[in-house]
């Protein structure tokens, strides 16, 4: 007979499974200093549906002063490795990983064995990889650069209708760029959505039910911890807590702001983010629209997406103080420069994924 804790932990471990999260999109570093892009096919697609496989196996480099995205590179073994995807740069500019999918061959394969998974790291100025991390799917760059932090897993695991690829292992683990040393961790709260967060340079782990772990890489262990969310500002004053998994339904599950030092929930914050995207009162039965995407530390705020429309909201004043529309693919390292998919010109109701856009937030709120 099962008991109540296993069954509830039988319920996280399902949600996380069909909602996982490394780093959120909008929080994925995809703008060097200078305004350069890089992006694929999952953000940026001029083409129709028919496209050559190859074209799932191009990054592409977007230069701001041409306003034209060109092809960046194109994976050597693309045949057996494509659908780049979850495209990140690492704090320093220098680092850029990506998932794939990778074809096992037929010799190795045996009943319910299909394609395993992998995240490359490439270097930016050579374009040549540092390390293949061969079963890894979600991940997160360190604060510094200097490490990366990955989940392993594999497809059909979530449905149990895939079998493990050959040298599969489960786990969480740590692979520091310097010492080429990879560490297995662990979390007792899973893998739902994690955070390498750069206000402490700890590493934020958290299920379904905002139980929150957090590791201290510095020292190699953990501790679970009384906050509420595992984003927090740069300043270390606030966290928000974002239902990354789960039933997207839930009534509640939409993002809630904290004050770190005594935890209180910032409710009227997230009133008026909702009553200024039009969903006010909130609905009674669904959740709202409404997702924390990312900080944006020169202006101390906090970007939030609610009802098709991008709200600043400056976390030292409690007021938004910008808005923007399009869909967020990711920032630079300080979040003032946003890449987006923009909306179409001829029905402001649907993305235009053939175009991208880089919003600068400081000209922005100067206007």
């Amino acid at each position: 007979m099962i008991n109540l804790a296993t069954s509830r932990m039988l319920v996280i471990a399902i949600l996380c499974l069909l909602f996982p999260q490394g780093a959120k999109s909008g929080q994925r570093i995809v703008l060097t200093e200078d305004g350069t892009a890089y992006l694929s096919k999952e953000n940026f697609s001029p083409w129709d549906q028919h496209t050559l496989l190859d074209e799932y196996s191009k990054l592409f480099r977007y230069d701001p002063k041409t306003n034209i995205p060109t092809l960046f590179i194109l994976l050597p073994d693309y045949q057996k490795c494509n659908g780049v995807q979850n495209i990140s740069i690492d704090p320093t500019g220098q680092k850029l990983a990506f998932d794939i999918y990778c074809e096992l061959p037929d010799k190795l394969k045996k009943p319910n064995q299909g394609d395993f998974e992998r995240i490359s790291v490439i270097d930016i100025k050579t374009r040549e990889i540092i390390i293949n991390l061969d079963h890894g799917c979600r991940f997160a760059f360190s604060p510094l650069g200097d490490a990366i932090v990955f989940v392993n897993d594999y497809p059909g695991s979530s449905g149990g209708e895939g079998a493990p690829p050959p040298g599969y292992k489960p786990g969480i683990f740590i692979y520091n760029f310097n010492s080429k040393i990879k560490t297995e961790i662990s979390s007792p709260v899973g893998t739902c959505s994690f955070n390498w967060s750069g206000h402490d340079g700890n590493i934020y782990f958290t299920d379904s039910t905002q139980h929150i772990f957090r590791y201290d890489v510095s020292k190699g262990q953990g501790s679970l911890v009384p906050y509420k969310g595992i984003y927090f500002s740069p300043d270390g004053k606030y966290n928000i807590w974002d239902f990354d998994s789960g039933d997207r339904d839930d009534v509640d599950a939409y993002p809630h702001i904290y004050r770190l030092s005594d935890q209180k929930k910032m409710t009227e914050w997230t009133n008026l983010i909702l009553k200024k995207s039009g969903q006010w009162p909130p609905p009674k039965s669904s959740r709202p629209s409404m997702d924390f995407k990312f900080f944006c530390e020169k202006l101390e705020s906090a970007v939030f997406s609610a009802n098709e429309m991008n709200f600043i909201f400056d976390l030292s004043k409690g007021s938004i103080i910008g808005k923007f529309s399009g869909s967020i693919i990711g920032t630079n390292a300080d979040g003032s420069l946003v890449l987006i998919n923009p909306i179409k010109a001829d029905n402001p109701q649907q993305i235009d994924h053939s175009q991208v856009k880089i919003i600068n937030l400081l000209d922005l709120i100067k206007k």
